[in-house]
Order: C-alpha cells, then sequence, then structure tokens
C-alpha cells in the first residue's frame, strides 16, 4: 500500500473518530453487559433511532479498531 493511500486512510479514519456517537460505556448496554441508567438508555435509544444500522459500524470498530465504511462490511 503506498503511503499516499495509507495517510488518506489515517485521515479517513481519524475523521470517524472524531464523529462516533456511541462509546464503550453505551456499547456495553447495547450488547447486554450492563443495565445502564435511565438517562444512559435513554440516550442510547435516542442514537439507536438516529443512525439506525449504522451503529453496528460504530460498535465493530469500538470492539476491534477495525473502520469498516459501511454497515454490511461491519
Amino acid at each position: 500500500m503506498s503511503v499516499e493511500k495509507k495517510m488518506k486512510n489515517i485521515k479517513e479514519e481519524a475523521r470517524y473518530l472524531k464523529s462516533l456517537k456511541l462509546t464503550m460505556d453505551l456499547l456495553n448496554i447495547f450488547l447486554g453487559e450492563r443495565k445502564g441508567t435511565g438517562e444512559e438508555k435513554k440516550q442510547l435509544q435516542h442514537i439507536i433511532e438516529e443512525m439506525q444500522d449504522r451503529i453496528y459500524t460504530e460498535a465493530v470498530y469500538l470492539l476491534t479498531h477495525t473502520y469498516t465504511k459501511s454497515h454490511a462490511e461491519a
């Protein structure tokens, strides 16, 4: 892979990282690892409604640190 392509990928991933809506705490609630507070559940529900299937892309990224461009790849 060329240096230019690697730099493009790094920049793209950095932009993606800045735009994440899901946190590890919210991901743990989403995955059923913990119950979460009422406020966290409300926040998570809002994110789910807003993101729809794209939430899986963020979940995969947070779990594996692997950037995927679409939920189909996730």
